[in-house]
């Protein structure tokens, strides 16, 4: 069982939340995730929101979700709440403008509409290293991975795990990116 983070006071999450996954895809994918005990987290295309509840279960100190779909944001926020939680209705194309600094950015479902506004995300990755982790087709993942790697001013610095097949379908990958010389 992952270690949580340190209880603070006031950082419960309370609702009407459901902690069993909406599909397939999302428990697998939830499983191929790093642990989240104590990080920041960037969910886009957040959805109803249960992996960002997931999150601050299992210790994230801070999760943002967003999504372009107004619909998918008031059910996330009426399904959880937590002080460590924080949902945004942000149309896709300004995901560039983002702000803050993560340890792990999820991507769920990059489609062409999205993957190449993926290419800037690696500077929102606190300390200049993390985790992005993405699903979608298998192309668009593959582009969305090219887009990040090749804006990379640090050659080298990401590894990226094998693609995994979703039960429909999909696939998903983990990049992970360390600073030059560290061994993290």
């Amino acid at each position: 069982m992952p270690q949580t983070y340190p209880h603070v006071a006031g950082v419960e999450l309370v609702g009407t939340y459901n902690q069993t996954a909406p599909n397939a895809d999302w428990e697998l994918f939830a499983k191929k995730l790093p642990d989240c005990s104590g990080k920041r987290v960037l969910i886009l295309n957040v959805g109803t929101g249960w992996l960002a509840r997931r999150a601050v279960l299992n210790g994230a100190i801070a999760v943002l979700g967003v999504d372009s779909q107004a619909k998918s944001i008031d059910i996330a926020r009426a399904s959880g709440q937590s002080s460590r939680l924080r949902f945004r209705l942000m149309p896709t194309s300004s995901w560039p403008i983002l702000g803050g600094f993560y340890d792990i950015i999820i991507i769920a479902g990059v489609d062409q509409a999205n993957y190449e506004l993926l290419a800037d995300l690696a500077q929102l990755l606190r300390h200049n290293h993390g985790t992005i982790a993405m699903f979608g087709s298998e192309n668009d993942v593959q582009q969305a991975e090219s887009h990040v790697f090749s804006s990379d001013h640090q050659p080298g610095s990401w590894s990226a795990s094998d693609l995994t097949r979703m039960p429909s379908g999909a696939v998903a990958s983990v990049l992970r990116r360390r600073r030059l010389g560290s061994r993290r």
